[in-house]
């Protein structure tokens, strides 16, 4: 009861924060003034500064996942909110992409695999222009706060658990040229914002459950040169528009494993590469007409072009 009373909530905090913050917060459930010190932002980023290194504060780069990033994906909020803003000014890459111990050994375990759900805080590193989270144990949503990134240029988050839908927030990352979400349990259609991504050079969305037809606006993703769908359940003709789509490197043109109409539409443009790579993976022009298919089987790409269509 002296505690509660007459001890300032200021010299509470002041003395927890000497604590490692791996471990205190377990000291919350000694008594409600103790919890009401200890679970603001306040205390979390006095106890923070007490343990992170100014080096790790001030860098640019994280290459790895450290052992404070590794209990960031874990702790409460007002910690979560505390370790970011700690980082806010200067960061720009962040590599938290799980890999084996040694990089020359592709097979082996990977190391400091993160777990837990991706924070919506970290939609506050203004500055940051690569984020890595690949091949983690990441799982619930992809935060819509993600769209606050407006430096990000490449956001990597393949491998993982994540489900629910893709954010139409991330069609405000003006300047994202690469964005992987392939291999994980998203949900829902496609949102027609991330046609807004005009300097977008790789969409890799394969191994989900996408579902619904491809938006029309597809052709507006002028800068794309990758493109990945397969392994959802896509539905639904392929867009007419895409047989324009002249600019895309069709050899990555991946679209198997879907509910699509492998009929292309009448009037899809045959002297195209993108009519020769959809033939490829198993559409006709017509209905009947394999032709095309077992022929195509047999050639190489390039083979298949020739014969087949003209660059523009």
């Amino acid at each position: 009861m002296l505690l509660q009373i007459q001890i300032p909530n200021e010299l509470i905090q002041h003395i927890f924060s000497f604590i490692d913050p791996s471990t205190v917060l377990q000291y919350t459930r000694l008594c409600r003034r103790i919890r009401t010190s200890l679970t603001d932002t306040h205390f979390a980023t006095l106890n923070l500064r007490r343990f992170l290194h100014p080096n790790d504060i001030s860098a640019h780069i994280k290459p790895s996942a450290s052992p404070f990033d590794l209990l960031y994906f874990n702790w409460p909020d007002w910690y979560q909110t505390a370790y970011i803003a700690l980082h806010t000014k200067t960061l720009e890459v962040v590599d938290w992409e799980a890999k084996p111990a040694d990089k020359e050994l592709m097979g082996w375990p990977l190391q400091n695999r993160i777990t837990g759900s991706i924070p919506p805080s970290l939609g506050s590193l203004t500055h940051l222009k690569e984020l890595f989270m690949g091949r983690n144990l990441l799982s619930g949503p992809i935060p819509p706060e993600l769209g606050l990134l407006a430096s990000l240029e490449i956001l990597h988050l393949r491998a993982n658990s994540l489900s629910g839908p893709i954010p139409p927030s991330l069609g405000n990352l003006s300047n994202l040229q690469q964005l992987h979400l392939d291999d994980n349990l998203l949900s829902g259609s496609i949102p027609v914002e991330l046609y807004k991504l005009s300097k977008l050079d790789t969409l890799n969305l394969n191994v989900n459950t996408l579902s619904g037809p491809i938006p029309p606006g597809i052709s507006q993703l002028t800068s794309l040169k990758r493109l990945s769908f397969d392994s959802n359940q896509l539905t639904g003709p392929v867009p007419l528009e895409m047989g324009e789509m002249v600019w895309l490197d069709f050899p990555l043109l991946q679209w198997q494993a879907n509910r699509f109409d492998q009929v292309l539409p009448k009037g899809f443009r045959r002297d195209t590469r993108m009519w020769v790579a959809l033939v490829r993976q198993g559409f006709r022009a017509f209905e009947g007409d394999t032709t095309e298919v077992l022929k195509l089987d047999e050639m190489s790409f390039e083979e298949a072009f020739e014969d087949y269509g003209e660059v523009e």
